[in-house]
């Protein structure tokens, strides 16, 4: 079993084979996720490689929380290559949501790439601040590339806290077994851990029992990309999102160059927005799904720009852009300009869409409809020009 590594240096593992890890403290006296406890702990310095077939496999315990690897409060970190497996199929209890493949807690210059973590009782991967004795311990500058994390409990990549973190042509998918179910979730879980500067590139999110991404927590969400990823068949039930959803504390939002599908049982709803100030939307293919608007507190500063809705199948239902309950002083400065909606081979479809906002503009659209069209305008200051129908 392997517990440690000593500070600084290359560690490669190079036998193929299973290594049985021991991610569960014993004696911990937290009720919830583990600190700096568990599994093979990270030095400074260290770089750990991991060669083909081999695999680090969490070993059946009954406690609520494990770290198979846990990096906590540590700089220039490196993991790369194999495979990290839990033990959901063998966990000794029906409890807890806490058992990490990776778990980064503090500190920077951190990679992991070229894994695969699978099975976890709780997240894939773990990344968030720690606040020790009152100080709060920054997780800044981690780089996740060609990751994949399938198949796990609560999440596939769970970010609480921290600040340029960067995400490429990595997968995050099959989510399943407790709320949240996404494949990945920013969620700050203190009002002090925030989440700033973080870019999701080339990244797919498929097949997933909740959101695909979803965001919102208990402090400020800010300058989050997401471009040229894939979204398909994630599950969340539309009256709670969509595929891709920003919902609480979400501000400087880019969506660009995605492609979002439906799928056989997945959301109706590509991206929706929940309470954002500062969204652009843009150059994005919807198919067999739709982008949406809603909100209980003020929505404002959205830009939807250049996007395509294509309905490729025939779907019996209602879709709504913009919540046809809300006050239209909720919505403002909205842009929605330069779209196109096809909804022409589903002659079943309503789709509803209600420009209500108390400031924006509608221009430049073209609706392909059906039988079926409704536009409905609110009594605020729209700019309505320049649309084909």
């Amino acid at each position: 079993v392997i517990r440690s590594l000593s500070n600084g240096g290359v560690i490669k593992v190079s036998k193929p084979g299973v290594y049985r890890i021991q991610g569960a403290s014993a004696n911990s006296r937290f009720k919830d996720y583990l600190r700096d406890e568990g599994g093979i702990e990270m030095q400074d310095n260290i770089t750990l490689l991991l060669s083909n077939g081999v695999i680090f496999k969490q070993e059946s315990t009954f406690k609520d929380q494990y770290n198979i690897i846990r990096i906590y409060n540590k700089s220039n970190v490196k993991i790369q290559g194999g495979q990290i497996i839990g033990d959901r199929y063998s966990h000794g209890s029906k409890s807890g949501e806490w058992g990490y493949g990776i778990a980064i807690s503090g500190g920077q210059n951190i990679t992991i790439k070229d894994i695969k973590i699978s099975d976890c009782w709780g997240d894939g991967i773990n990344i968030q601040n720690v606040i020790r004795s009152n100080i709060l311990l920054r997780t800044r500058g981690v780089n996740i590339e060609r990751v994949i994390c399938v198949n796990n409990r609560r999440q596939g990549m769970s970010i609480e806290g921290g600040e340029m973190i960067r995400i490429k042509e990595s997968e995050f998918s099959n989510t399943n077994g407790t709320s949240p179910e996404s494949g990945v979730d920013i969620e700050p879980w203190h009002h002090l851990s925030s989440v700033n500067d973080v870019i999701f590139d080339k990244c797919i999110f498929a097949n997933n029992s909740h959101a695909g991404l979803i965001s919102g927590g208990s402090a400020p969400i800010s300058n989050i990309k997401v471009k040229n990823c894939f979204f398909s068949n994630n599950k969340i039930n539309k009256a709670f999102g969509g595929q891709c959803t920003f919902y609480k504390y979400n501000r400087d939002i880019n969506i660009s160059n995605c492609k979002f599908n439906k799928g056989s049982d997945g959301s109706i709803y590509g991206v929706s927005l929940f309470d954002s100030d500062g969204v652009n939307i843009f150059s994005n293919r919807f198919q067999n799904c739709t982008f949406n608007i809603a909100g209980i507190n003020q929505t404002r500063n959205v830009s939807l720009k250049n996007n395509e809705v294509v309905f490729t199948s025939n779907f019996g239902t209602e879709l709504l852009f913009m919540n046809h309950d809300r006050n239209d002083d909720l919505f403002e400065n909205i842009d929605f300009s330069d779209n196109i909606i096809d909804i022409r081979r589903s002659p079943d479809l309503n789709y509803n869409i209600y420009f209500k906002f108390k400031s924006g503009k509608v221009e430049g659209n073209v609706f392909k409809m059906n039988k079926n069209k409704f536009i409905h305008k609110g009594r605020g200051k729209i700019n309505m020009s320049n649309n084909k129908f």
